[in-house]
């Protein structure tokens, strides 16, 4: 169990400090020292060492307020959470234990980041993985997650029951990544010019890429262990859902293709690219899934079969875009719901039951609705198998998400159409509910000051320059080793600096294990630093 945490260990994070015409400088400070509310070194985020401590502190004494509700709020889910998969039990050590300690904050100002993020708490939350064989210790895994849910109860009639778990027939993880950073898209198609689409046939990876795999992967593997481990001998298997982008990144071009700064041909190139891109990130996200899950039952197999697909009917939009574009004409978006209604059910009862006003006129609408689709497909899919087979056994399908807070409105309109798809299901079906898994941030931008994110401004392919804190040193590792800081809670910078690849800051925040792994599945599919 090389490279997971215990409760005990220092978690680090970077501090990416990135302004326009200059190489990126990245720090390394241990996530709880930066964090104290006197003095964080990431604005907007303060560390709350347990639950009786003060935590209504902000940098804006009108932000105390949010800051004390997101805490009370996101504490109460966290215990739920932990009830409902512990099964009740308290006798140490518990699959899933939340600390009471954790990280309260979001983007320091109003703004639209705040608007999308809000002001969340991150619980310090430890699992605990059981070996099959008792004389191994037992593996253990530390990430700050924020758990979110709508209802009073996670779900309906669990609390209070010996065994909550019972109720959970079948068991959906969600999650999904972006391709590339932003910053690498929006230049392949520079306003008012051609495309240049060299930009997205770059080997070289971005340190969002490889950032967001180390980060997700290992809770997705955590959750999955021990939800398997509580439900081992279901007949249904625990199934895996990743959404990663392909079609979705169009509408941009079809602007490009309106205003004649591409060609046919150059547009079906472009997305071509895309496609490429979508299916390297695809099987990297899949293998380091399976990398990761015998690891945390100490080198055996999994006794539960799983099932993980990716963005399953994405490939028949951008194989329709793409057939149109090679005819030398214009996709039409009607089209393409037409044959997504007539080829799919799933869709054709997702679609349903999507307000009117709300409905998709364009490919920019089509993007969006999709990825709530592909939230709400397990639950559609598995309601239509209940609704025929009349099971009343079928009690609860569980949808658990996995992702960054600045995805939440996807999930947030997730949660009203399955608020109303619970509500047209015959009392036989399978009622779903989702509970949303937020992760915090690993890499913050210029100490947080405007609230934004990795994908949005991340300077890959560039290197990054390591300016190492007081009381950093380096090590030999050809020319310097990257090196973990355990107790950075001084902010000053050295002169000292070496340059570092994704992989290097993956190494300095996650560890030499996770890295190298990296490195080697990037490598599979022809990618790198």
């Amino acid at each position: 169990m090389a490279a997971m945490y215990t409760m005990e260990d220092s978690i680090p994070v970077a501090d990416l400090q990135h302004q326009g015409g200059s190489l990126a400088a990245i720090a390394f400070h241990n996530i709880e020292h930066c964090t104290q509310k006197a003095s964080s070194a990431i604005r907007g985020y303060h560390h709350i060492p347990h639950t009786g401590a003060e935590h209504g502190n902000s940098d804006e004494p009108h932000d105390a307020a949010k800051y004390n509700k997101a805490f009370i709020k996101g504490r109460k889910v966290a215990v739920k959470v932990s009830n409902l998969i512990n099964h009740g039990k308290t006798t140490h050590p518990v699959p899933l234990r939340v600390s009471g300690s954790g990280l309260v904050g979001g983007p320091p100002c109003e703004g639209h980041a705040r608007l999308i993020e809000g002001i969340t708490w991150f619980e310090k939350t430890q699992f605990n993985h059981q070996t099959l064989r008792p004389e191994r210790n037992h593996p253990t895994a530390t990430h700050y997650l924020h758990f979110s849910t709508p209802l009073a109860q996670i779900i309906p009639g669990a609390e209070g029951r010996t065994q909550p778990m019972d109720l959970v027939q079948d068991i959906t993880i969600i999650s999904g990544m972006c391709l590339w950073a932003s910053r690498i898209i929006q230049s392949s198609m520079p306003r008012g010019q051609r495309l240049d689409i060299s930009r997205l046939q770059s080997p070289k990876v971005t340190l969002y890429e490889v950032e967001y795999l180390a980060r997700a992967v290992p809770v997705i593997a955590d959750l999955a262990t021990v939800l398997s481990a509580n439900n081992q001998y279901q007949p249904r298997p625990l199934s895996i859902r990743l959404d990663i982008p392909s079609f979705h990144y169009y509408h941009s071009l079809e602007e490009r293709l309106r205003d004649g700064c591409c060609t046919f041909p150059e547009a079906l190139q472009w997305m071509h690219a895309v496609e490429k891109r979508h299916h390297q990130l695809s099987r990297v996200f899949c293998r380091l899934v399976d990398h990761e899950l015998p690891r945390r039952r100490g080198g055996t197999p999994h006794r539960r079969k799983l099932d993980i697909q990716v963005s399953p009917l994405a490939d028949l939009v951008c194989q329709l875009i793409c057939d149109s574009l090679a005819n030398s004409v214009l996709p039409n978006v009607d089209d393409v719901l037409h044959v997504l209604e007539t080829e799919d059910a799933t869709w054709a009862r997702f679609y349903a039951l999507v307000p009117k006003n709300d409905r998709v006129t364009d490919f920019r609408d089509l993007s969006y609705i999709f990825y709530v689709y592909q939230v709400l497909r397990p639950a559609l899919e598995e309601t239509q198998y209940a609704a025929d087979s009349c099971n009343g056994d079928e009690a609860t399908k569980l949808l658990i998400s996995v992702d960054d807070a600045f995805e939440r409105r996807i999930y947030s309109r997730s949660q009203k159409l399955l608020k109303k798809l619970r509500a047209s299901l015959p009392a036989s079906a399978v009622a779903p509910h989702l509970l949303e898994v937020y992760m915090c941030r690993r890499i913050f931008i210029n100490s947080n000051e405007t609230g934004s994110n990795l994908y949005l401004d991340d300077p890959s392919p560039e290197p990054f320059l390591l300016r190492l804190c007081q009381g950093l040193a380096a090590k030999g590792k050809q020319e310097q080793e990257l090196v973990r800081a355990q107790d950075q809670d001084q902010h000053q910078w050295h002169s000292e600096t070496v340059k570092l690849d994704a992989f290097d800051v993956v190494e300095g925040l996650y560890g030499s294990y996770l890295a190298e792994v990296l490195k080697d599945l990037f490598a599979e599919v022809g990618l790198g630093a």
